[in-house]
């Protein structure tokens, strides 16, 4: 507070906790040891959530802000339809394969 002497402030108020990697078993397998079709499965949904998410939002933002609601609603069903297809292909893939190896 105001008036409180500069005394009882501690030392160092951003302490160094050491390195993350020495606190942290921080160990990043490579792609080697996964197979294929589980390596194109993840980057194709990485693609398609990304695709959902950017259409979606900018087409929420062009209705709601500048209401041009014909390419902002477009866009907005582009994001939906995106989104419900990558959710459809997680879940098929996990019914198929739940414990990829």
């Amino acid at each position: 507070m105001i008036g409180d002497p500069a005394s009882e402030e501690p030392d160092d108020p951003y302490p160094d906790y050491g390195d993350p990697e020495e606190m942290f078993d921080l160990e990043i397998p490579d792609a080697e040891g996964v197979s294929k079709e589980l390596f194109r499965a993840f980057w194709g949904l990485v693609g398609v959530f990304n695709v959902g998410l950017l259409t979606l939002s900018l087409g929420a933002l062009l209705v709601v802000f500048r209401e041009q609601w014909f390419v902002g609603g477009a866009l907005v069903a582009v994001g939906v339809v995106s989104l419900a297809y990558g959710v459809h292909r997680y879940r098929v893939y996990r019914e198929r394969d739940p414990f990829p190896d």
